[in-house]
């Protein structure tokens, strides 16, 4: 499950950095910025808005005919940078569930080493190997968060662009 989202957040940095590169943007800039620069190109030709429902955005254009190559790339861009964040947020809690239920059990399953692995040397390679199981687990939690918190700015930002209270 983490993978998956971590394949999510890779996917939303890719699609910001593909906006961000069509529209000449810098590194650090926003969806906001890039917002602002797709309008101003297309300013007399096309109006642009970003709407938001729920957690699903997309970029409307009007009018919706003759939408130029680069403007419609933007529209799919904003689309799949709308599904990776969604995804992120909702990995983010199962996840995190998941990983607070192993961080409970720890003990437990330090016990259940001991039992199942007679031999000392048995156990010794069960029990690193349920250290690093576990320290990864926590890399995991920590990351997930992080993933999440980044989308939740993003979308945030999104409902503020397009006028919805955060």
């Amino acid at each position: 499950m983490f993978n998956l989202q971590q394949g999510h957040r890779e996917a939303m940095v890719e699609c910001l950095n593909t906006l961000r590169h069509r529209y000449h943007c810098l590194n650090g800039d926003g969806l906001s910025e890039c917002l602002k620069r797709i309008k101003e190109e297309h300013a007399g030709t096309h109006h642009i808005s970003l709407h938001m429902k729920g957690y699903d955005f997309s970029l409307a254009v009007v009018p919706n005919s003759e939408v130029p190559a680069k403007l419609h790339s933007s529209q799919e861009s904003i689309r799949a940078l709308c599904q990776a964040s969604k995804a992120i947020v909702a990995a983010a809690t199962k996840l995190q569930e998941m990983i607070g239920w192993l961080t409970k059990a720890e003990e437990q399953l330090s016990n259940q080493v001991l039992q199942v692995a007679p031999a000392y040397q048995e156990q010794r390679r069960l029990e690193d190997n349920l250290r690093e199981n576990l320290q990864q687990c926590h890399r995991a939690r920590e990351l997930s968060s992080a993933y999440r918190e980044e989308a939740g700015k993003l979308l945030n930002e999104v409902a503020l662009l397009s006028g919805v209270n955060p």
